[in-house]
């Protein structure tokens, strides 16, 4: 295994130089603090990925509490239409009916999902939805 030192004061390419991912790690690495946004030629997942990391690391303990709540917000939200998702289809096959389907579309409509959610996860006609709407 081999070991290799970098001093980020001595490396001098510009964005342009850089064509191997380890010149791009390194000019991000040196430079991130001084760009906005990722380089268009840094179009890589891992490069935008490592600039959000760097941009979340920056947030104020605030930002960060505000973040992380929408963050477990988001992840409580993706669950709940996977419960849902899961609960309406269960529904819809032991009952064999579309009945079990339209309650619990009903159940989510109150709950604030949106019609198009409500579609995706029972497979309910947008008419049969915005009927149960109505109601």
């Amino acid at each position: 295994m081999r070991l290799i030192y970098v001093r980020l004061t001595r490396f001098n390419k510009t964005e342009e130089e850089c064509k191997s991912n380890l010149d791009k790690m390194l000019f991000i690495f040196k430079n991130a603090h001084n760009l906005g946004k990722v380089p268009k030629s840094f179009n890589k997942m891992v490069f935008k990925r490592l600039f959000e990391v760097a941009r979340i690391s920056n947030f104020t303990n605030e930002e960060l509490m505000d973040y992380e709540s929408d963050m477990k917000r988001f992840s409580d939200h993706m669950n709940a239409l996977a419960y849902a998702k899961e609960k309406g289809e269960a529904i819809g096959e032991s009952r064999g009916e579309v009945r079990g389907l339209k309650k619990a579309a009903r159940n989510m409509l109150a709950k604030g999902y949106s019609v198009a959610e409500v579609i995706g996860i029972t497979n309910l006609s947008r008419e049969q939805v915005r009927a149960l709407n109505k109601i």
